[in-house]
């Protein structure tokens, strides 16, 4: 026969159990609740700092977008000063013709400081808005060594220009003045 008397537990023990255990779920709920809200933050912060990433990132495509549609729009006329620059004949030491075709350029984008020296070199100096920055130059040469002093024949032919000289290294040239162009009108400050 089973003792029932062992079995009876006091309802104020059983009482007072289930107000600890009550206590004790209401703890654990509160840290849990604030675990939850803590994740929540952390959520919605790296939510917040992701849109702003993306907003930047949109932003700078957009920038990316708009210089190289300005190159697109200005390919035909670079073509064309490479093949206006190359026409002009320029040997070795007597390269004046092209020096002054291109220090006129420079003058008429704006750079009114571009100058010839003693040795032909067209020299523009672009001062940038950090003056203790690192000085950065680009230089092409402009003499080719063909010591023909006449007008150089450009071909364009399946759209590539052919003529002597033009590689070599009348095209960097041209890209030097298309970026000066490019700094001018976008009125950029390097």
């Amino acid at each position: 026969m089973i003792d029932t008397r062992k079995m009876i537990i006091p309802i104020s023990v059983v009482a007072s159990a289930s107000v600890i255990i009550s206590f004790l779920n209401r703890n654990k709920i509160a840290k849990l609740n604030e675990r939850v809200d803590d994740t929540k933050e952390d959520v919605k912060s790296v939510l917040r700092y992701q849109e702003e990433r993306n907003m930047q990132i949109h932003s700078e495509l957009d920038e990316l977008k708009d210089e190289v549609s300005c190159c697109y729009e200005h390919f035909e006329e670079y073509k064309a000063l490479i093949c206006q620059l190359t026409a002009i004949p320029a040997p070795s030491h007597h390269e004046e013709r092209r020096a002054a075709f291109i220090c006129e350029y420079l003058h008429q984008l704006g750079y009114g400081q571009a100058f010839i020296d003693d040795a032909k070199n067209v020299i523009c100096e672009v001062k940038g808005s950090d003056l203790e920055a690192p000085v950065h130059i680009f230089m092409a040469h402009t003499d080719t060594v063909f010591p023909d002093e006449t007008e150089i024949p450009v071909v364009v032919e399946d759209g590539c220009i052919k003529a002597p000289g033009v590689g070599d290294d009348t095209t960097n040239v041209c890209a030097i003045l298309m970026t000066l162009k490019y700094l001018s009108e976008k009125q950029i400050v390097p």
